[in-house]
Order: C-alpha cells, then sequence, then structure tokens
C-alpha cells in the first residue's frame, strides 16, 4: 500500500478521528484514529520491498559484506543488557521487532519514520490502544530449539515481559499497561497514558522478539541459542574478534538481503582498521573513526570511497558537558549559564571535527526541522566571555577547582575536546578543571549519572525516541538524570505536553522547540556539538544508509559489486 506521509497529510487538512492514515507515520505524530493503517512492503527505495534507490545503481546479489566495529557486547541475550553493539552490530540482526525505522524516502537519514517489521497493519481505535496485526507465515529459522515453526501472537507477549523483567531495556515498554493476543496473529497493547512516541520504541534494536524456548532451555541466551525471524542466521561470535551471520533464505521479505553474509570485526586500534579498509577486508568504518583526517588520508589511495552521513540518529546522543545543579557553585543558575558562554563550540567543532556537526540544544527531534532555527541556535551559543564574566561577577563567583570526567571510550577524540573547553573555561572563568579520563561503561555512567565529579564532558546513549531522551536525562527524577539533579517544573510539563500531543504534529513541535530554549537557559546538560553521524564506506558496497547504532536493517538493503 503506497501512500504519502502521515505528517505531510496531516498539515493539509484536520484529520478526524476515524479518518485513514496510510502506512507511513512521522514519530512526533503519533495515531489517533480507529482506522487501519497498513505497513506495506511495496514501496520502492526502502528496506520493505521493491528495489534501492536509482542514485545506488541496481543490486547485486551474493558476497560478504565486512563491517568494522569498536566494542564488544558482554554476550548475547539481548534482554539482560542495553548494549547496542549486541542489538545492532551482533545478534540483533538475527532478530524482528513488531517495528523498525523506516529507511529511504520519508525515512532515515532525514525523519524518524515507524514502519511494520512483523507488524503488517494496525489500528488505534484510542490514544493509547493499539490493535496489532502481525504478519502471517513468519518462520523462526529452522535451528533448534525453534525449529522454524511459525511466530504467533504470544511470542511477543512473552518477549516482552521478559524484556520488562529484566529491566535493563524495560524503560522502552514502561508505558505498557496491558498485552493480551486476540488470536495467533492479533496483539491489543493498551498504554497507561498515551505517548506520541510509543511506536518509536518499539523500533528500537533493543526491543526485538526472541521465542521463550531458547531462553527457557537454560534461563537465558548469554551463550545461545540465538533464533531468529531476522534476514540474517547468527553463526558464532568469537569474543573481542569477529560476529558472523549468513542470508536466511526464508526471509519474509522477498528478494532480502542482497548479500550472502554478514560480518561485523572488532578492530578498536585506527591504524589496523583503516589499514583493513584501504586493502578491501572491511567495508565500512565505524563513525567514530570516519572523521576527516582518516577520510582525507582514505581517499589518496581509493579516491572514490563514500562519505554516508546519518545525522538524525546522532542527535539523541550528542556531545554535552554535564553540570551539576545542586551542589557546589553550579547550583547557581548563573553560574551554570556563564560556563556555557565560556565555551565557544564552533571553534571546537572546526578543530576536532573540520566543521563536519552542526551547533544544536543537545535533544533528539523526529525530523531537522524540529531543531531550532539556525540563527537562533547560533545566537543562544555563541561565545561570550564579556556575558559569562558578568553573569559570574553577579553570582559572586571568582574561581573554581572541578573535576571534570572525560568519557572517552569510542571516541578518541573526547580528551582532546575536554582539554579545550576547560582551556576556555580556565581563560574566561578561572575555572582550573583536573581532567579526569573514563574509559569503563560503568564508570561513565557513575561519572554523571551518580555524581561522582562536578563537570564532565561526553556523549550520551542514543535513545530510541525522542521522548526517551527527554524522560531519561532531562525530566526531575529520571533514570540518567541522578547525578546531576536537572529538576524544573517548567521543564517537565512541558515534555509531559508535547508526550501526549499523539495527532497535532504542528503543536508539538512547537512545545519541542520551547524545551530546547528551556534546555538551554537552564544550562546543566549543556550542547557541545553533534557530529554527522557519518560513515566511511568502500565503493563496492551500494545502497548503504549511515543509521549508526539506531537502526540494523541497514544491511538488508545494502550489496557489493564486483
Amino acid at each position: 500500500m503506497q501512500e504519502d506521509n502521515y505528517w505531510q497529510r496531516l498539515r493539509r487538512s484536520r484529520v478526524s478521528r476515524r479518518a485513514f492514515l496510510g502506512s507511513s507515520l512521522v514519530a512526533g505524530a503519533g495515531l489517533a484514529t480507529a482506522a487501519v493503517v497498513g505497513c506495506g512492503d511495496d514501496e520502492e527505495g526502502t528496506t520493505t520491498g521493491g528495489s534501492p534507490t536509482a542514485e545506488a545503481g541496481k543490486p547485486v546479489y551474493g558476497g560478504t559484506i565486512v563491517a568494522q566495529s569498536t566494542n564488544e557486547a558482554p554476550h548475547l541475550d539481548i534482554h539482560k543488557s542495553n548494549s547496542f553493539f549486541q542489538a545492532s552490530y551482533g545478534v540483533g540482526l538475527a532478530y524482528n521487532r513488531l517495528f523498525r525505522k523506516k529507511i529511504g524516502k520519508d525515512g532515515l537519514p532525514d525523519a524518524l519514520v515507524p514502519e511494520g517489521d512483523l507488524v503488517e497493519s494496525y489500528e488505534q481505535p484510542e490514544d493509547n490502544v493499539y490493535i496489532l496485526k502481525l504478519r502471517k507465515g513468519v518462520k523462526y529459522h529452522n535451528l533448534p530449539p525453534v525449529n522454524g515453526r511459525v511466530l504467533v501472537a504470544n511470542d511477543v507477549i512473552l518477549s516482552f515481559q521478559r524484556q520488562i523483567a529484566e529491566k535493563l531495556n524495560g524503560e522502552l515498554l514502561a508505558d505498557v499497561a496491558t498485552m493480551t493476543a486476540a488470536d495467533d496473529s492479533t496483539l491489543r497493547i493498551e498504554l497507561k497514558a498515551p505517548n506520541a512516541d510509543f511506536l518509536m520504541h518499539l523500533t528500537d534494536v533493543r526491543a526485538p522478539i526472541i521465542p521463550h524456548a531458547t531462553w527457557e532451555q537454560s534461563g537465558d541466551v548469554t551463550q545461545g541459542p540465538i533464533v531468529g525471524t531476522g534476514a540474517w542466521i547468527f553463526v558464532e561470535a568469537i569474543p573481542n574478534q569477529i560476529v558472523r551471520l549468513r542470508k536466511n533464505p526464508e526471509y519474509f521479505r522477498t528478494g532480502f538481503p542482497y548479500a550472502d553474509a554478514l560480518e561485523y570485526r572488532r578492530i578498536p586500534d585506527v591504524a589496523t582498521a583503516t589499514g583493513a579498509f584501504r586493502t578491501g577486508q572491511i567495508h565500512s568504518l565505524f563513525q567514530t573513526l570516519s572523521t576527516k583526517p582518516i577520510e582525507d588520508t582514505l581517499r589518496q589511495s581509493i579516491p572514490d570511497l563514500q562519505y554516508v552521513e546519518g545525522l538524525l540518529p546522532n542527535l539523541l546522543g550528542g556531545y554535552k558537558v554535564w553540570i551539576h545543579a545542586d551542589k557546589g557553585p553550579t547550583q547557581d543558575i548563573k553560574v551554570r549559564q556563564a560556563i556555557s558562554k565560556a565555551m565557544d563550540r564552533s571553534a571546537v567543532l572546526q578543530l576536532i571535527e573540520f566543521g563536519r556537526g552542526i551547533l544544536y540544544a543537545g535533544i533528539g527531534v523526529p525530523e531537522l526541522d524540529w531543531l531550532l532555527p539556525e540563527a537562533e541556535i547560533q545566537k543562544l551559543l555563541a561565545p561570550d566571555v564579556a556575558g559569562a564574566k558578568k553573569l559570574a561577577t553577579e553570582a559572586n563567583f571568582t574561581s573554581w577547582d572541578p573535576t571534570f570526567f572525560a568519557g572517552v571510550r569510542q571516541f578518541p577524540s573526547a580528551i582532546p575536546i575536554a582539554e579545550l573547553l576547560t582551556a576556555q573555561l580556565k581563560s574566561a572563568l578561572n575555572i582550573n578543571s583536573t581532567i579526569v579520563p573514563v574509559d569503563n561503561i560503568q564508570l561513565l555512567n557513575n561519572a554523571w549519572g551518580q555524581g561522582e565529579w562536578d563537570m564532565g564532558f561526553g556523549t550520551q546513549q542514543p535513545q530510541p525516541s525522542p521522548t526517551s531522551n527527554l524522560e531519561k536525562f532531562y525530566k526531575t527524577g529520571g533514570s540518567q538524570n541522578t547525578g546531576y539533579k536537572l529538576s524544573d517544573k517548567e521543564l517537565d510539563d512541558l515534555i509531559a505536553k508535547q508526550k501526549g500531543m499523539v495527532d497535532d504534529p504542528d503543536g508539538r513541535k512547537k512545545v519541542f522547540q520551547d524545551i530546547q530554549r528551556r534546555v538551554l537557559e537552564l544550562a546543566v546538560v549543556t550542547p557541545v556539538y553533534s557530529t554527522l553521524g557519518g560513515a566511511i564506506v568502500s565503493p563496492k558496497l551500494r545502497g548503504y544508509i549511515s543509521a549508526g547504532a539506531a537502526e540494523n536493517s541497514v544491511w538488508e538493503q545494502s550489496w557489493l559489486v564486483p
């Protein structure tokens, strides 16, 4: 079923509670109708059917795509870890979700749009009720203990119940009140309250449908077996070396994937990774290695390599400076605002990223045009040393010797960025920081989640939706707001307001922009910049769209040319 974007249609005319909505919904819009919404497989340019975009050329079948990653998943059980490496760059590729993020026309890399994965169509009779129709005849991989049986609605319920019970990825389903199966292909989900981003939560790569028979054998699947319904069948994972998968010949999306096999090789060393790319051993470099200097060096021997941008998913993470709102001199909002004004973000962006990035308020958005206008963000984030000094004087602030953590895991530029920022703060405000490198994820979480240091720099773990990003990091009492203690009633009210705006995208966009202004004014989680989320890709790899860890189905539509 081919329909134009719901977002566009809703702008053209007010949609009634019973209006037909079509196949693609922007996450920011939500759904508030009783009509059936199809999730068809026939739109050209997406991974759900047809062929890739014409610009990418004619697909070629066969071969093994080899991608590089920098990190290692702790084990094989996605329910027992919130690792994106596990879900996007490893065993998660063997599974499907109820929904996934659309790729291509009207989707990534320009918009966050949920499309049906295991769901074929659905209704939304109430703002908080979803009736999901599963695709019929979808088979699990023909591996024990599932042995190729057909997926049913009760599999979804049991998988989600386990996900909630394991808690690590349970927040993705925190709004769910009840789940019931009317029959083998019909699932009813009722939420505790409306959530305009709920379908985006179901697209998260850490919310796969895992058959209960696999964990019932030993209580978990940390060592396997890995059996899903996905495009790729898990072959093996050698710790700190490689994850291997092969094509599923019975995949329900006819004609996909194009490649015969997919491998992820863990190569954390920059020189080793770029050498492997140069010699054709790998076909894409991980995002944090896809820098301008590395690209320029590689182009000397591979002039036709590709740099593929994927900014939108990157906005759900982005580089931030965390400042405590509940202790020390930064309890005073004027001191925090002074720190923000003292930072020359554009200078850091040019020096470290060679301009490949944007200044923004630090929160994720459903579409790029939900960001504050560029002229406004440039004004709000412009360096203003005189203004910083004035605010410091008004707050009776003269000097400070804080500890300043820098989250370096996966991000080799973290220390240079921290050094530049702390030098700016010293020059403008006599803030003499001691940089503490943090290379362990648990310590990093403690650093800004438990308040063990005074200030810090790093990136937030990308979230499944803009609402999740706001609720975890910016809302009073959010699960990742336990250390720096951001608490502001005005901001909380705005976050709650946009969440309930399931059928008013234009109004929700305005609220999102007010949220961005308030976040910048409070200067607790203060943004530095976001990179473009790009990837350096071999000229032999075609059809690839950069989505980072946000969407792992990109490999279904990618292919290799001789």
